[in-house]
């Protein structure tokens, strides 16, 4: 079973998806994209090599019951996301994170770098329609000392 921080953290995606070819929850899904593009994945097949490797911390988190989602179902599930709901839901994500610091933590935060890419191959065509691509992106903050 997913992690309730994990489902609120996705709340408001639709799975689009047919319920009996449903093997990996999409919460289980999003995470391991989440988590391997923090660690600078950005391939499908990536973030399936990126699971695998991590499976037994994936498994305190994220239903992982059937396995590791095969690079081809994270290419599939990532390519039919609603791009509004998930940038609606990235923007939580981000004010979430944000609320988390305090003054305290953001005096100490000297540079922050950030980075994006759009995802090869989500923006394919449905129904003969062009969709949005979904582009992800990175966050560093650090600080030094300068003396």
């Amino acid at each position: 079973m997913c992690n309730k921080n994990i489902k609120k953290l996705f709340e408001g995606i639709t799975d689009s998806r047919i319920e009996r070819t449903k093997l990996h929850s999409i919460e289980s899904i999003l995470y391991v994209v989440l988590c391997g593009t923090m660690a600078g994945i950005n391939t499908w097949i990536g973030f399936q090599d990126y699971a695998k490797e991590h499976e037994d911390t994936l498994k305190d988190w994220i239903d992982l019951s059937n396995g590791i989602p095969s690079h081809d179902t994270i290419a599939r599930v990532i390519s039919s996301l609603d791009t509004n709901e998930f940038q609606r839901c990235f923007d939580q994500f981000v004010k979430d994170f944000k609320d988390i610091i305090t003054p305290e933590k953001a005096e100490k935060i000297k540079t922050t770098a950030i980075d994006g890419k759009t995802i090869r191959g989500s923006g394919s065509q449905k129904n003969g329609q062009k969709k949005q691509t979904l582009a992800t992106g990175k966050m560093w903050s650090g600080s030094y000392d300068q003396n």
